[in-house]
């Protein structure tokens, strides 16, 4: 049976966390204290901070039990007092914190339209007594007989006859650390059920095994006609916002202690309360309500239960029956846990728990309650009223007899509070970015650039972990690896020989490590024969870097004017964006249609519709269903624009009594973008009579498209617009926007089918350019050939070719008699950075032919570089995975040395702190905050021919100041990044610089000395930049100026040296300007990107100058724009921040800038794969706050150096087991059916439909020390 009813009317609020009953009870209730959630205690020490409260609240109250003689337990049970505990954790919409400024709510509102979060906290209650006053036990009995009174006749008592004893209940709520109620939770108390941010009662309908729930009681009307129509009600949260499925359950009996507090099934509060989507059981509402009795009484009753069952038990097996045994067993036990301790723990007597389980349960196992489970079949409105404040009805199937200890380590009050911004419009909350959503409560994250000013802690923020995404190649690709500990000379192998650590070539020569090897899949497999006759197997979404046929043969632009405008079409995107209707949706073929004209490039270079597929597939964007849209081949009739068409043509069915019609149309028209006739918006009509009414409309409906060209209506998958859109914008940019030429992309498998394999006459449309020449080392032998060869110096491997191949016919011919020996000399010429064709039969062996053999010393010519693609076809299911490798571009070498690449993932904290004002400003006019400007910022992106944020940056309106422009020149040379009253900053780092890239060592006093009076004199004298110093005090010395002494003769050394350095090295002339007047490095309001654009300032591992000035240049970009920033309250981000380590003088780099951050009002946030380079440097100091995401698999815990131990020691997590676990986890429980693992901390997905089940995770450690996990949910719009 069905029933409606009217609930929560038992209790109403005083005031005072007073509610006072219908029976005319009084209740008085408190806020638990926040404590961070029980499941990620971060110690044993955090989880006794946890149960604190409840235990000080149990003993208080236990206390206030006296002692009786007379009567027994039976008459004593009338003065035990009566506890409830309700924990609430109810979904309501998200809204933004009334910290922030209008503009920065408005557009966290917009971004996350369907977001909720939960409106978590833990209340604690202890009903009343009228007192008399006195405090003996005659005047509490009296109390007692008062407090009958009262329930006899509510009307006549005032609150204040429950004065004196809220006195002494408020006392140990005091003591508790609890806080007062106001009036939002009060209201939310009595209405917990309701999901509207306002909480008012509504009614609720029942049914036998569960309930449902409605935000108004318009909402439950709505449902009660659905229920006549016979909708199914699974179907009704679909149509009716904030409505939802309820069961109520009831808990039951534990083992008699639970378990031990570090047991994770302690926890079984914090489990149950949990979001589903983080793990959790889902419960809106856990309910605990009983009598708490006084230790040594429970002591007592459990000797004598044990003895009367125990004296039961023996004399039934003597009689051979055994009923009582395990009673008596369990009553042992009990008797053993309160006699160990010198004061026994409080216990709740004939307890009542209950929980609402915001969906349906079938199974009371899976909701993983260590205990018995009562799904209350008919009974759930008695469950349901049992759970409200005040409540008359009494519902006990499975009553419990619980210790203290079983409700204070359950997680009860845990609430996971995480950031700087509770989002209250507390005075303590401080504006930042909205990071994500606490994963177990669904709370916002927010976290701010202004958190080291306003609390004066340690300004810097590190995010560390294996965030990249690679893309698949079949396991069975082959892979040239360099000498390394698995193979001391060399090797060529296979991905699936690979292991995470293991070094690999990138298109630059150079090794980098495999930083992160993602799960093995087997479908989208795709055949790449290549012109040289291999043939490569890789997933559709895997990345090459490539040239199509357009690309090659027309005159080459620059890469940065092709930037440009692709950043302007990124643009015109974003502007369509911000004018598509919420809710829209697009298939494929609908969004090309609408961005097409918008784009730098045409449909056949890019493919069109099949190309928007690809950016579907490579962003994995979830369909929204599938709808009639418009796709083929047909173009006759007449096209109107479809919303005014559909919406004319709804109102006049409407008219016409066709209310069904009318209301499909009316809903279509809603989310459509694309044009329509009337016979396709009749399509979707039922009557028969719509044809004839809109003949009839179309006199005077919208006006015809000139000329369109159609297509007709199918039923396809559909997306939301905004996510596609921008979806398209990204790729767009990935795809053009980061390479070195204009001709070059960086395109998947599936942009190449789009395009088309070859050119409509026949030519093959995509070549890919070898890698350069792989450097060698000078422990691999080139003697003869062999595997080791492939590794040697260049010279020797020339050698080698030379004497293995001879000229014959204009060629030069290799023979060998097995197919093995001849592929090892074609891959050895192809470590030379030539394209080679595979070994062909010859006879009874086989031949390898080389156009041209490359001269020794020299590259090779342009037109032996070069390999095309002549097909590309489905294969059948293959082994494949991705790979994420540490090179600058992500680059690395395959089969025979031919490049390939990953991609990567950026942050998205920085473009919102780009939009947050200067709390000094505000507070200037805080009437208008609009007019105030925003804080500067830089992201700093060190990588080479990086393209992650420059869309980003565009996104943002920001700037971009690219390292490899011409007018860069001098830009980042000390004595011009640090300001007038930072010149002992300049001039240090001025020294440490030269120190270094003339030979010196870390600390070598003399020559700094030598070097401060060198950059000294030239200073005096005028000099603002190092180069110009350097020439002024050598020019002193040459001329014998008066004053020439007080030069140090070093600088007869280094002044050719360092002049000859920077005629000849781009880069070293960035951090080293010998002309007056140069660029200054200049940032202003929001974001800016300082880019490294192609050139390569990630230095290798090594001690070689080269390497030096590499590390100096990514130094001086963060010291500049650290100081740019400083006194502004702004703020820097550094992508692949290992790399301003690397020895003793990035360290003291690095401490440097932590020091100025910390002086200057700036902060600093340092993203990396790599941990062990921070711990190293004694960053800890400056490191305030961070984020965690995962490490990847179980193998990272293998040994005593792994990059997670590492992480966990630089944060002060060493103790944290479920964190060190779950950093650890896998993405997939079954890497072949892709089941998600949702330990782990990667996002998971339903395997068969793709839809996003649960963002990626990251572990914030705040302030304070602890450690939350949050749900991190980067806008697309943003990567």
């Amino acid at each position: 049976m069905v029933t409606v009813q009217t609930a929560g009317t038992f209790a109403h609020y005083q005031g005072g966390g007073l509610f006072r009953a219908i029976d005319g009870s009084g209740w008085l209730f408190a806020e638990l204290p926040a404590q961070p959630p029980v499941r990620d205690a971060g110690s044993k020490a955090d989880l006794i901070k946890a149960a604190r409260p409840i235990l000080t609240i149990m003993d208080g109250l236990a206390g206030l039990v006296p002692t009786v003689t007379v009567g027994g337990r039976r008459f004593a049970k009338n003065f035990y007092r009566r506890m409830k505990i309700l924990a609430i954790a109810t979904p309501e919409p998200f809204l933004p914190s009334p910290t922030l400024d209008p503009a920065n709510r408005v557009r966290l509102t917009q971004e996350n339209p369907h977001a909720s979060e939960h409106d978590r906290f833990t209340v604690v209650g202890v009903k009343l007594f009228a007192a008399s006053g006195g405090r003996g036990f005659w005047s509490k009995a009296a109390d007692f007989i008062d407090s009958m009174a009262v329930d006899n006749d509510p009307a006549s008592t005032p609150d204040s006859v429950f004065d004196a004893d809220r006195e002494v209940i408020q006392q140990i709520f005091d003591d508790a650390g609890c806080a007062p109620i106001g009036r939002h939770q009060a209201d939310r108390m009595l209405a917990w059920w309701v999901t509207d941010r306002s909480p008012e009662v509504v009614r609720v309908m029942t049914e036998p095994a569960h309930m449902h729930v409605f935000p108004s009681n318009e909402a439950c009307a709505t449902a009660e006609e659905f229920k006549r129509l016979h909708i199914p009600c699974d179907e009704w949260a679909d149509h009716i916002d904030g409505s939802y499925t309820m069961t109520m359950v009831t808990l039951g009996a534990t083992s008699f202690m639970g378990t031990s507090e570090t047991d994770p099934s302690a926890a079984w509060a914090a489990q149950l309360l949990a979001a589903r989507r983080g793990g959790g059981t889902g419960v809106i509402a856990l309910s605990v309500d009983g009598l708490v009795e006084p230790g040594e009484v429970s002591r007592a009753q459990v000797d004598k239960d044990k003895e009367d069952v125990i004296e039961k038990t023996m004399k039934q097996m003597q009689d051979s029956h055994k009923a009582n045994l395990k009673v008596a067993q369990e009553l042992t036990q009990a008797d053993q846990e309160y006699q160990s301790r010198e004061r026994a723990w409080p216990t709740l007597i004939e307890g009542r728990v209950h929980a609402a389980v915001g969906h349906r349960v079938l199974n009371a196992k899976s909701l993983g309650f260590p205990g018995d489970v009562k799904l209350n079949p008919d009974r759930q409105d008695s469950v349901f009223q049992d759970m409200m404040i005040g409540s008359t009805v009494q519902y006990n199937p499975s009553p419990v007899f619980w210790p203290a200890p079983i409700l204070a380590f359950a997680g009860l009050s845990g609430r996971s509070v995480a950031g700087e911004d509770m989002g209250r419009g507390d005075k303590s909350d401080i504006p930042g970015a909205l990071v994500g959503f606490s994963e177990a409560d669904r709370i916002p994250v927010y976290s701010s650039p202004f958190a080291a000013a306003a609390f004066h802690t340690a300004p810097g923020f590190l995010i560390l972990g294996r965030t990249g995404s690679g893309k698949a190649l079949a396991l069975s690709t082959r892979l040239p690896v360099p000498p390394q500990g698995r193979w001391p000379h060399g090797a060529t192998v296979t991905v699936g020989d690979l292991k995470e650590g293991d070094l690999v070539y990138g298109r630059d020569g150079h090794t980098y490590p495999i930083e992160h090897l993602h799960p093995v899949a087997s479908d989208d497999v795709y055949d790449l024969t290549l012109s040289d006759g291999r043939h490569i197997l890789a997933s559709g979404q895997h990345q090459w870097v490539a040239w199509d046929w357009d690309g090659r043969n027309r005159p080459r632009e620059r890469a940065d004017k092709r930037v440009r405008a692709v950043n302007s079409a990124v643009r015109a995107l974003d502007r369509l964006i911000a004018a598509l209707p919420e809710h829209a949706t697009l298939s494929a073929a609908g969004a090309w249609r609408l961005v097409s004209g918008y784009l730098p490039v045409d449909a056949r270079m890019t493919g069109g519709a099949d190309w928007v597929r690809a950016v579907i597939a490579f962003n994995d964007i979830p369909e929204q269903g599938r709808e009639p849209m418009l796709d083929g081949e047909e173009t006759r009739g007449v096209w109107y624009p479809g919303a005014p068409l559909l919406r004319h043509l709804a109102v006049r069915l409407r008219a016409a009594g066709l209310s069904g019609d009318a209301d499909r149309l009316a809903a279509l028209a809603d989310g459509t973008l694309v044009p329509m006739r009337v016979r396709d918006a009749l399509a979707f009509c039922m009557d028969e009579n719509a044809h004839s009414v809109a003949a009839d409309a179309m006199k005077d409906g919208p006006d015809p498209l000139p000329q369109h060209t159609g297509l007709p209506v199918r039923i396809l998958p559909v997306y939301d617009a905004r996510t596609l859109i921008e979806a398209v914008g990204v790729r767009l940019a990935q795809r053009y926007a980061g390479c070195t030429y204009g001709g070059e992309q960086v395109v998947t498998v599936a942009e190449m089918l789009a395009s088309g394999a070859v050119t409509p006459d026949g030519r093959p449309n995509w070549a890919i350019r070898m890698g350069d020449p792989v450097p060698g080392v000078d422990a691999c032998d080139a003697g003869s050939l062999s595997e080791e060869a492939l590794h040697a110096p260049i010279d020797r491997r020339c050698a080698l070719a030379r004497r293995l191949f001879t000229p014959e016919g204009g060629v030069s011919v290799f023979r060998s008699p097995d197919r093995a020996t001849a592929r090892l000399a074609v891959d050895l010429v192809r470590s030379l950075g030539v394209a080679v064709a595979e070994p062909t039969p010859d006879g009874g062996g086989w031949l390898a032919t080389v156009p041209a053999l490359p001269e020794e010393g020299r590259r090779p010519a342009e037109q032996d570089k070069w390999v095309t693609v002549t097909s590309i076809t489905r294969a059948a299911d293959t082994p494949h995975r991705c790979l994420t490798v540490g090179s600058p571009d992500g680059v690395f070498l395959i089969d025979g040395f031919l490049p390939t690449h990953n991609t990567r993932t950026a942050l998205h904290i920085a473009s919102q702190w780009a939009l947050l004002h200067s709390p000094a400003e505000l507070a200037k006019d805080p009437d208008h905050p609009e007019r105030a400007p925003r804080i500067p910022g830089v992201f700093l992106d060190p990588k080479p021919k990086s393209s992650d944020f420059g869309p980003f940056v565009e996104h943002m309106h920001g700037t971009q100041i690219m390292l490899d422009s011409p007018d860069a020149e001098g830009i980042l040379d000390p004595l011009r990044v640090f300001p007038d009253d930072m010149a002992s900053d300049a001039m240090d780092t001025a020294v440490e610089m030269l120190g270094q890239v003339t030979g010196g060592q870390f600390e070598d006093r003399a020559r700094q000395l030598a070097l401060y009076s060198i950059i000294g004199y030239g200073r005096r004298y005028g000099a603002d930049c190092t180069g110009e110093a350097v020439y002024r005090a050598w020019r002193a010395r040459h001329d014998g100026a008066p004053d020439a002494n007080d030069v140090d003769p070093l600088v007869d050394a280094i002044f050719p040296q360092l002049s000859r350095l920077a005629k000849n090295n781009r880069l070293f002339r960035l951090v080293y300007a010998t002309r007056h007047g140069g660029r200054r490095l200049a940032i202003g309001q929001g974001l800016t990107l300082l880019s490294a654009g192609t050139a390569n300032i990630i230095a290798d591992k090594t001690d070689a100058a080269p390497s030096d000035i590499q590390r100096w240049v990514v130094r001086m970009a963060a010291l500049g724009s650290a100081a740019a920033v400083a006194g502004r309250d702004g703020y820097l981000v550094i992508d692949e921040a290992w790399s301003l380590l690397g020895d003793q003088f990035g360290v003291q780099v690095c401490n440097r800038m932590g020091r100025i951050a910390r002086d200057q009002h700036y902060m600093f946030l340092l993203a990396s794969q790599k941990v062990d380079e921070f711990n190293n440097a004694g960053l800890q100091d400056f490191i305030g706050r961070g984020i965690l995401h995962g490490f990847g698999s179980k193998n990272e815990m293998s040994g005593r150096g792994s990059q997670v131990d590492a992480a966990l020691e630089l944060f002060n997590q060493t103790d944290n087991d479920r964190m060190r676990a779950r950093l650890a986890e896998d993405p997939f429980t079954n890497p072949e059916t892709h089941a998600p693992n949702w330990a782990s901390l990667y996002p998971c997905r339903d395997p068969k439909s793709g839809r996003l089940l649960r963002g990626s995770i990251g572990y914030y450690i705040g302030l304070d020390g602890s450690a939350i996990p949050v749900e991190i949910d980067i806008n697309n719009s943003l990567l």
